[in-house]
Parts: C-alpha cells; structure tokens; sequence
C-alpha cells in the first residue's frame, strides 16, 4: 500500500476520507481496516476512528494525492489475526 495516500468512497450511504491500513481476509470476507477521518464532510471526533469495512459495500473509491503519515503502532499494540493478509502499511513509511 505505498505510498501511504488517503481514500475517498462511499459506504452505507456515506462518503468518508480514510487512511487504508490492512487489506486482506478476515472471518472468510474480504476486508479493510481503515482509521477514518471523515464521514459526510464532518471531522469531529465522533466519525474519527477504526472501521472495518466489507469491500463489497464500498462504492465509487479513488485514491487522493493528500497522503498519511503511516501506522498508527501505540506501545503494546497487538495486530488483528487475518486469515489472509494482502498488504498492511509499512510502520518505516514516513509520508508527512
């Protein structure tokens, strides 16, 4: 997934900004666990955050020019079990 660039699409109605960071099969379906940052044009801390999302449900998806700084790695963090893990982004990728 470099470079690391932010995500427009539509999902459930909505169009959000995300930062794409693992891509893969999770419990049989194909998935993305994206950190949203937008939903329907707001930024307030209510829509920022993890999301799963089912790749069938995403609509109308481009890639922006605006990128992301990479991982989001905390102390202690511990990654999600994949069945399937397609790509994840980089926690070297240093973007801006």
């Amino acid at each position: 997934m470099l470079p690391t660039l932010l995500i427009r699409f539509t999902y459930e109605s909505a169009v959000r900004i995300a930062e794409p960071h693992d891509y893969g099969v999770r419990d049989g379906a194909p998935k993305l666990l994206a950190f949203q940052r937008r939903k329907g044009g707001r930024q307030d801390p209510r829509v920022r955050g993890w999301r799963w999302l089912d790749i069938s449900k995403i609509q109308d998806c481009s890639v922006l020019e605006e990128s992301f700084r990479g991982t989001r790695d905390t102390i202690g963090q511990q990654h999600h079990h994949w069945d399937i893990l397609y790509a994840r982004v980089d926690h070297t990728t240093e973007n801006g």
